[in-house]
């Protein structure tokens, strides 16, 4: 979907939508303005694509000439943060002036450290939180726990548990906290999250019960919940479902997918994970615009793959929804009008 597509209808209890050309963004009205990435990956070792800061640099300055109010990274900024120079990286993140700048847990963020460990070097007091700013509430949310014995277990030094792929879910004091957070808002909400609320394989086990959460704000409240946006599958989608737009937001660095030998025997023994990816020649992020009266604007990236190596060159053919790997993250302009059935 591009900033050329054009798509109206009538949706749910009577927002209307349309994707229209740049001329219609909401960049001039009461807005919030702000830079979201995925999925960087860093590592210090070389062992995966772009070791270095100023990978993380150049989305940073994508900030400041965008002239957002806020940058948030939407997980799996490192592998578990044990050296010194991913400290120093995390640091440099969080540090970053003169824009504030937020986190997610993602599952790799669990790797190399405990929960507690975490949240002292990412600077948090718990994975799930919120914040205003300039008349929306941003909403962050934390998956990472999985059901051992009958209860929510959070994650612990790994990133992945054999029962995780279906069972990674909300426990149910964040179920409770988010319920409340977002019937409470007095402003329109964005949730954030690394696994998908929208997918229905891959994402949080109960996302029934967040759509649910969803669907009853915006009963009461028609656009009360307007945006989620999740990293975690390193692919680009944008989809309009039960009135909230979903962005799965891909990956800043790369895909990784089945293994192959696509790309030359010297860069395969330089990075361990060339393999199994396949990488970007730019960092991908995307400057979002939100308007008090419902306009959407998504400024994504275009890139290309690094040493010319596609998709069908690695024999990938997309994943389990059928979408499939891109050096892209998508542009579109959004305009929502709220207004309750009658």
């Amino acid at each position: 979907m591009n900033r050329r597509d054009f798509i109206t209808g009538s949706l749910g209890f009577g927002a209307a939508a349309c994707l229209a050309g740049a001329d219609s963004t909401a960049a001039d009205k009461g807005h919030v303005r702000f830079l979201a990435f995925a999925d960087i990956h860093f590592e210090s070792t070389g062992r995966w694509p772009h070791p270095e800061r100023e990978w993380l640099d150049r989305i940073l300055q994508r900030a400041v000439d965008a002239k957002v109010d806020f940058i948030i990274s939407l997980g799996d900024m490192t592998f578990g943060p044990v050296t010194d120079a991913e400290r120093d990286y995390v640091r440099h993140y969080n540090t970053f002036k003169p824009i504030p700048t937020y986190h997610v847990y993602g599952n790799h963020e669990y790797e190399r450290v405990t929960p507690e460990e975490l949240d002292a070097l990412y600077g948090l007091a718990r994975g799930y939180y919120s914040f205003d700013r300039k008349g929306f509430r941003f909403i962050v949310l934390d998956p990472h726990y999985v059901l051992k014995d009958g209860t929510c277990r959070r994650f612990f030094k790994r990133c992945s548990y054999k029962e995780e792929k279906v069972d990674r879910m909300l426990p149910p004091e964040q179920i409770d906290w988010l319920r409340k957070t977002v019937i409470e808002s007095p402003y329109p909400c964005v949730v954030f999250s690394h696994e998908s609320i929208e997918r229905i394989r891959g994402g949080i086990s109960n996302r029934g019960e967040v759509l649910k959460i969803f669907a009853e704000a915006n009963a009461k409240r028609p656009g009360a919940v307007r945006l989620a946006i999740n990293g975690h599958e390193h692919k680009d989608n944008l989809r309009i479902l039960d009135n909230v737009v979903y962005l799965d937001l891909n990956s800043a660095t790369y895909d990784i997918e089945k293994s192959h030998k696509a790309y030359p025997e010297a860069y395969r023994k330089k990075c361990h994970a060339a393999g199994y990816t396949l990488t970007w020649n730019d960092p991908l992020s995307a400057v979002i615009t939100l308007a008090q009266d419902g306009d959407i604007g998504i400024e994504g990236t275009e890139s290309t793959f690094y040493l010319g190596v596609t998709p069908e060159m690695a024999g990938w053919r997309g994943d389990s929804c059928g979408r499939i790997t891109t050096p892209r993250i998508q542009s579109a302009d959004m305009i929502f009008r709220y207004h309750r059935q009658p």
